[in-house]
């Protein structure tokens, strides 16, 4: 007869989550528009009294390779202009490169063969960023300009309500008197006066008794 295996009655919470685990893919999948980088350059882990490390922002659509030279503003109330593949660009530098402290700078290793996070880096010197110019022809208003037109009025039409906040005077219309006295606040009977309406009432009806 061969041997029967049964299962355990109990799994602990650590053996089901080492065998999720295990089932898990891990492996890395880039970006769709991931671009391997096959020109890595030597890059100096440490810079020199005289150099910055500057981040430059380009848009997507850009294609490097046919930026030869690239003019920056010298202060940051300035703005270069640039042409790049018959478009042109403007370069802003950024006030305060503090704002992207949160990036780090990737080095080729050695080997120039993968990159890795340079391990001197503190901050960026400068930040410049670079978007491409919209030019917004001019518009002669008055000869694109449509004229309005009226909704036209249905003749004949009897206002019966007013709109939610507005009143009869809103309208230069008269109230009738009906509706005036629909308006006026019906009066209240108080508590003690049907508390006296009722002893009257019962006095009434003992005198008769007592006549009888």
């Amino acid at each position: 007869m061969a041997k029967v295996s049964l299962s355990k009655d109990f799994v602990s919470d650590s053996e089901s989550d080492s065998s999720e685990d295990e089932n898990i893919n891990l492996d890395f999948v880039p970006p769709s528009d991931y671009k391997k980088v096959s020109h890595l350059k030597k890059f100096k882990t440490a810079k020199g009294d005289n150099e910055e490390v500057w981040l430059l922002n380009f848009p997507s659509n850009v294609d490097l390779s046919s930026l030869k030279t690239l003019s920056v503003p010298e202060s940051t109330n300035d703005e270069a202009i640039i042409k790049l593949n018959k478009k042109k660009y403007s370069v802003s530098r950024a006030k305060n490169s503090d704002e992207f402290s949160n990036l780090q700078l990737l080095i080729p290793t050695e080997d120039r063969e993968s990159l890795s996070i340079s391990p001197n880096f503190k901050k960026f010197d400068k930040v410049f960023t670079i978007s491409e110019n919209t030019s917004i022809p001019d518009i002669k208003l008055e000869e694109v300009k449509v004229p309005r037109k009226d909704v036209p009025k249905v003749e004949g039409l009897i206002l019966r309500h007013f709109a939610t906040g507005y009143d009869a005077e809103d309208f230069d219309v008269k109230e009738s008197e009906s509706a005036k006295s629909e308006k006026k606040p019906s009066k209240k009977r108080h508590h003690k006066d049907e508390d006296g309406e009722n002893k009257k009432k019962k006095k009434k009806d003992k005198k008769k008794k007592e006549k009888k």
